[in-house]
């Protein structure tokens, strides 16, 4: 598994990610640079800046939407994204 595919599972499940975290959990190193990957891939995210308990500032990146991997639909069907609730229906 890849650490694109290891930050994609983890966004799908706790939709927040800090850069700290990312090293810890899955050795990401380069983790604005797997962000911009999965913002190509269709994700979009909003940045939070936070200050830990020693007042040192980080940024939370939290899932705004994200596209369903493995979603199968009907030739000739278009996909609409409702942004009011970021869940993907047919037309």
């Amino acid at each position: 598994m890849t650490q694109l595919d290891l930050l994609a599972r983890h966004f799908r499940v706790r939709g927040t990610l800090t850069p700290l975290e990312a090293s810890h959990l899955y050795g990401v190193a380069s983790f604005h640079r797997r962000i911009a990957d999965l913002a190509a891939r269709g994700w979009e995210f909003t940045k939070t800046r936070k200050r830990d308990l020693n007042g040192t500032p980080y940024v939370e990146y939290r899932v705004v939407t994200h596209p369903l991997v493995g979603l199968k639909k009907a030739p000739g069907v278009p996909m609409i994204r409702r942004p009011a609730d970021s869940r993907i229906t047919y037309a």
